[in-house]
């Protein structure tokens, strides 16, 4: 049985990106909460974490068509 929503369904790739944006934000915010004061690389990650957030942001914009 396929899929109805295929990888190329405009709006599951909107559910992905959408889904996307809030996985790292709350990856971001679950490291702040725990490793902040214990990872010696807390800034570091924190900005991966943020820009794969903001890269996740546009993306699902794009899809939109907000670009």
């Amino acid at each position: 049985m396929k899929n109805p929503r295929s990888r190329r369904d405009p709006a599951s790739l909107e559910d992905a990106w959408a889904e996307a944006t809030i996985a790292w934000s709350v990856c971001a915010s679950i490291h702040r909460e725990y490793a902040k004061g214990k990872d010696p690389f807390f800034r570091t990650r924190q900005g991966d974490f943020a820009r794969h957030e903001k890269d996740a942001r546009a993306a699902l914009a794009k899809v939109h068509g907000n670009d």
